[in-house]
């Protein structure tokens, strides 16, 4: 077993236009509904970087998959690299020790 991460883009779902009017914010719903037209990839798309890490030999632990184009948002698979908040050692302990604090499990390395 091994632990990655994936993203599926900017993948045209309800998302983009009920989070923001269940927040109040329907100018923004509105926005979205346009620009999942012209930005949004489909759906079939926006399931590759899971499907990929399920289903092929060469998935490595720690691999990072997303869309290959316009920044991540849109594509075909591969490996990419997290941003730069994501690599903060400080941030990544007082993530796992409130994770350890909130199931009451805790790991022994």
């Amino acid at each position: 077993m091994i632990s990655l991460a994936v993203h599926p883009g900017y993948t045209d779902t309800n998302l983009q236009q009920n989070g923001p009017s269940l927040g109040g914010k329907s100018f923004l719903s509105r926005l979205y509904r346009i620009t999942n037209k012209v930005v949004a990839q489909d759906i079939t798309m926006g399931v590759l970087p899971m499907l990929y890490a399920m289903t092929m030999d060469d998935v490595n632990g720690g691999d990072y998959l997303g869309p290959k184009i316009f920044s991540g948002m849109r594509g075909y698979t591969r490996r990419i690299k997290s941003n730069k908040a994501s690599y903060d050692k400080a941030d990544a302990k007082q993530l796992w020790n409130i994770s350890e604090e909130l199931t009451g499990i805790k790991y022994q390395f």
